[in-house]
Order: C-alpha cells, then sequence, then structure tokens
C-alpha cells in the first residue's frame, strides 16, 4: 500500500511539475497584444513620413534636372552638329510635371527636338506632388550657363510644401523654407 501511494505521490508532481513548465494562456495573450501594438505603432510612423519623402525626392529631381541643364549650357551640348544656346525648363501652377527644351543659336531660337515633360513625382500620374507656385521659365544660356532670373518652384504634397531655389548667381538647391 505504501509503495502505491509512493507512486501516485510521484506521478502528482510530475504532473504538477509539466504544468508549470509552460506558459499560460493568459500570458501568451499578453504577449500577442503587445506585439499587436508595437506593429500598429511602428506602421503609423512608417506611413506618415511617405508624402514628405515622395515631396523631397521629387525636389532632389528636379534640382538635378535644373543643374544639368546648366551643366549643358556651360559645356556648349549641341544635338545633331548644331550648337544650342538656350537650355529652358517651364513650370506651370498646378501641374504635376515640367517641361524641358533646349534651343539653337540662331538669331530667332528655334527649340532644337520635341519638348520633354517630366512628372515631379515618382509615383507620375498619381503622384501627390504639384508646382503651386506661379508660372516660372527658368533658361541657362551658353557659354557661362547663365541663369535669366532667380526664383523658386514650389512643390506641394498635402499640406508641405518644399521648395526649388534658383540664385541670379546660379546656385541651385532645395530646402522646407522659402527660398531667400
Amino acid at each position: 500500500m505504501l509503495a502505491n501511494q509512493e507512486k501516485q505521490k510521484n506521478f502528482q508532481i510530475k504532473k504538477n511539475e509539466s504544468v508549470r513548465s509552460g506558459f499560460t494562456l493568459i500570458e501568451l495573450l499578453m504577449v500577442i497584444v503587445i506585439i499587436s501594438i508595437m506593429s500598429g505603432v511602428i506602421l503609423t510612423n512608417l506611413n506618415q513620413g511617405n508624402g514628405s519623402n515622395e515631396l523631397e525626392i521629387a525636389a532632389l529631381q528636379t534640382v538635378a534636372q535644373l543643374r544639368s541643364l546648366q551643366s549643358d549650357a556651360v559645356n556648349g551640348r549641341g544635338i545633331g552638329g548644331v550648337t544650342a544656346c538656350k537650355f529652358q525648363i517651364q513650370v506651370s501652377n498646378g501641374t504635376k510635371t515640367y517641361t524641358t527644351t533646349i534651343s539653337d543659336c540662331a538669331s530667332t531660337p528655334a527649340i532644337m527636338g520635341s519638348p520633354i515633360s517630366t512628372y515631379f513625382s515618382a509615383k507620375k500620374a498619381n503622384g501627390t506632388v504639384i508646382s503651386t507656385g506661379p508660372d516660372i521659365t527658368f533658361f541657362f544660356t551658353s557659354p557661362l550657363g547663365t541663369v535669366n532670373t532667380a526664383g523658386q518652384i514650389v512643390l506641394t504634397s498635402g499640406t508641405e510644401n518644399y521648395y526649388v531655389c534658383v540664385n541670379a548667381s546660379g546656385n541651385i538647391f532645395s530646402q522646407k523654407n522659402a527660398c531667400p
């Protein structure tokens, strides 16, 4: 009889130890709740930055295009053996694109090739970046790459603005504040 009671006692101890070695349902639910909350916070933070990132990228791409046109003017780029003298970018209020043209050196300059329209946003027609400033045209002339006028291109996405600035000295940059 004592041996039988001893076996039952050992069985009960092993049974209690096996239950204690696992997780309870409440502990598992708490871990799931914590992971859900952390995932929600991370996803919310990731989604909030998308509009401003798209806007900054659009401004940087516009700066790159302006600098490319300026560089072409300084280097005396030509098309089909004809030297170009005027490298122009035009932006209209409320549009998602800008247009670049290249003109020859004749007394009445003629556009060489076709004007090229480019979207501000990498998302193209569905992008949220538009120009909200006044219609503006910048052009650079050969051989010094002189800019016609100082000014700014205002790009908007939602409630945020980004400015592409062109100084009279030909300095081109982008920033979150209005151009000096």
